[in-house]
């Protein structure tokens, strides 16, 4: 092969090609994308292609080249999977970093789902002129492949104006063909655990298991490759108790209480007692290669025990919630309900809400009920989490002859179906779900069982989100997790979602059968790492302190759940960003003349109440720009020394800035350039001579944070500055 067709291979994924309508058109599965990049995958791209759909996948390939007169030749192959809410294939298109994008597919044999991935294979049976079956076909070879090196590896080029179906019935024509077979990619969606019963759990990773919908549950998957949960963070488990000692659980398990007085711990008095531990395994039972596994692996469980039917039951509920939130617990799940009103249980639960996590509040998570209508307590406090359920194909959790539901009805029982109601906040998996319960009571190898059902099953899998959500920020507030649970549902089983008129909902459009919809732990997470600035205008004088543990982004940034807009600082505001990993200034961000506007990373310490927002800033607040520089690049941290004076300007800046010195002798220097994250972005070496001395500074990144260290002979001094434009 000639050198310029060489060259045109290593240059070969700057392309963008999409399927264009064709006969083939009516198997694509429109929901779900292949996406072929120019460049590695970075949190940046994975961030921006979130606000199009959930992804699912992504990976990194080489094609390595061997027989094209190029041995270990490497073609780099980046590829990430969407799953899209609508038909946005032409906007993702355009994104520069795109070279390929197409439609899922159907597979012949069954209903799965291929994606398509602009690689076709042509065996000969003759030899060809290489060159020439370029050009007919407006195509790269990239390898020639096969036992008798006689499969052609080809990937689509940017010239071609026709359907990839289209070209490989053009191929097969030609009589050097024997066959002619495009690349799918032929599992999209990873495993991401190996428990052995992980399979089972539908409302975890719902791959149509008995007749189920497809993608009908919480995304637990894409929420593990942000976080499988932090074991600072605690849920109580208020219940007839947890076995301590369960092969899925006992790693997670912290000191519990028995409100009964039986024993210290909260472990089940009885073997029929098995509510609560099926509960816990729900929310954190280990990821270990054994069983199940829970929605938060790492977080830790606290069993708070009571006892269901007894004359005290009230008083131990009671009891057991006080524990909880005075012992450290970050979500009470309450798998129960149905009491009378009950005032030591009112101030209880008012109690925790209020008065636990050190004043940001527990999350307090109730099961709406199983009787059709929502239960006591989750039907007095608006600032509990209520929990109704769904199936595996997105309907009401309940029997038949009360929810028309022929997908995957409770089948026994007394109970009639999910509580509905108005103070319905969220849905989840309810039906059928495989679980933890006391060791030697299971139907499924004696530890685990696979029928657990109602509102009960429902409730921990949102707990386990909340301390998920807990596990990145540790410092929202428990309206603030309610808040990302109830905006990143999803609107499931065809209901009507609406805003209703006569109670406005403040998260959107909700529905009274299963509340804002079915949750979504990867949209929360997502969600729980920014702190968005938005359709916002400072204009008074009073410094205001915006803070978040994880990053801040201003401006008009496009999310599922908060609206574009743009934030505008006025002259004589103060204002002050604090982020631990990131601070990005969108477009539609502007900072006039005359405002005082600083914006920094800081490391967290562990203390909530220094990343509290908003809160005014002192008059005395420091403003000494020396800071420590932790460069990420080189795993260093470097602390000040000798201090000397520079200025940087402007501030902010949008593609260059100035730097100014003025020194009494000739002087070394090494100025680096660290964006937010700790990063290298720019070094240079030289000299300054005797006077005021000057550099022009131009940075290429993105809009955000960055800080400036100057070396000048042994003195360094750091300082912070903005960019925009």
């Amino acid at each position: 092969m000639k050198t310029a067709n060489l060259m045109k291979l290593i240059l070969l994924l700057g392309v963008i090609l999409f399927i264009q309508n064709d006969t083939q058109a009516s198997e694509f599965d429109k929901n779900k994308l292949f996406i072929r990049l120019n460049t590695p995958i970075t949190n940046n791209i994975l961030s921006e292609l979130s606000n199009y759909g959930e992804i699912i996948d992504k990976r990194k390939e080489n094609i390595i080249v061997k027989n094209l007169n190029k041995d270990n030749q490497r073609i780099l192959i980046n590829w990430v999977v969407l799953a899209i809410n609508k038909d946005n294939l032409e906007q993702i298109k355009d994104l520069n970093y795109v070279d390929f994008i197409s439609y899922f597919t159907q597979s012949e044999k069954n209903s799965t789902s291929l994606g398509i991935t602009g690689l076709i294979y042509v065996k000969l049976k003759q030899n060809i002129d290489i060159s020439d079956f370029e050009k007919d076909f407006n195509v790269e070879v990239v390898d020639i492949i096969g036992y008798k090196k006689n499969i052609l590896k080809i990937l689509v080029n940017k010239n071609l104006e026709e359907p990839i179906y289209s070209l490989e019935s053009r191929i097969k024509q030609k009589e050097y063909s024997s066959w002619v077979q495009v690349g799918y990619l032929y599992n999209s969606k990873p495993q991401c655990n190996n428990d052995p019963l992980f399979g089972n759990q539908w409302g975890l990773n719902n791959t149509g298991q008995n007749n189920g919908a497809t993608g009908v549950d919480i995304k637990h998957c894409a929420a593990m490759t942000i976080t499988e949960g932090s074991p600072n963070i605690t849920v109580a488990v208020v219940d007839e108790g947890v076995d301590l000692t369960h092969p899925d659980l006992q790693a997670n398990i912290v000191g519990g209480f028995d409100a009964t007085g039986n024993n210290g711990n909260g472990a089940p008095t009885n073997n029929d007692e098995v509510h609560g531990t099926a509960c816990a395994g729900i929310i954190a039972a280990i990821k270990n290669n054994i069983g199940i596994t829970g929605v938060a692996p790492n977080c830790k469980i606290m069993s708070c025990k009571m006892s269901f039917k007894m004359a005290q039951t009230d008083e131990w509920l009671a009891d057991c919630i006080d524990f909880a939130w005075q012992n450290g617990a970050d979500v009470i799940n309450n798998s129960w309900g149905g009491s009378v009103n009950n005032q030591n249980m009112n101030t209880a639960i008012n109690n925790a809400l209020t008065l636990g996590r050190d004043g940001l509040g527990c999350v307090v998570v109730f099961a709406s009920g199983n009787q059709g209508s929502i239960w006591y307590p989750a039907n007095t406090l608006p600032e509990i989490l209520v929990v109704g359920g769904v199936d595996r194909c997105g309907i009401r959790s309940g029997r038949q002859l009360y929810v028309n539901n022929s997908c995957d009805p409770w089948s026994v029982g007394n109970w009639k179906a999910s509580g509905r109601g108005e103070e319905l906040d969220v849905a989840a998996p309810g039906t059928n779900i495989y679980t933890t319960t006391i060791q030697g009571e299971g139907n499924i190898n004696n530890d685990y069982r696979s029928d657990f059902s109602g509102t009960s099953a429902a409730a921990p899998h949102v707990s386990g989100i909340a301390a998920l959500i807990l596990s990145i920020n540790p410092c929202l507030t428990e309206g603030e997790v309610k808040d990302r649970i109830e905006r990143t549902a999803q609107k499931v089983g065809g209901y009507d979602y609406t805003i209703p008129i006569d109670s406005p909902r403040p998260n959107g459009s909700w529905n009274n059968k299963t509340g804002y919809g079915l949750v979504d732990a990867y949209q929360a997470l997502m969600h729980t790492d920014v702190l968005f600035l938005q359709r916002k205008f400072e204009s008074g004088g009073i410094g205001i302190n915006y803070e978040n543990v994880g990053s801040i982004r201003t401006g008009s940034a496009v999310t599922s759940f908060v609206p574009n807009g743009e934030y505008w600082i006025f002259p004589s505001s103060d204002i002050e960003l604090k982020a631990t990993s990131k601070i990005k200034l969108e477009n539609g961000t502007k900072i006039f003349i005359g405002a005082n506007f600083k914006a920094y990373i800081d490391d967290f310490n562990g203390n909530c109440s220094d990343w509290i927002l908003p809160r005014i800033i002192p008059n005395n607040h420091p403003t000494d720009d020396n800071i420590v520089v932790k460069d990420k690049s080189k795993k260093s941290t470097e602390n000040i020394t000798n201090k000397i004076d520079f200025s940087v300007y402007p501030n902010p800046f949008e593609n260059n800035f100035n730097l100014t010195i003025n020194l009494n002798q000739k002087e070394n220097y090494n100025l680096s350039v660290f964006n937010s994250s700790g990063q290298l972005i720019f070094s240079q070496n030289g000299e300054f001579a005797f006077g005021e001395q000057s550099l022009n500074i131009p940075i290429k990144e993105s809009n955000g944070l960055y800080i400036i260290q100057l070396r000048v002979g042994d003195k360094i001094i750091t300082k912070k500055l903005m960019k925009y434009e």
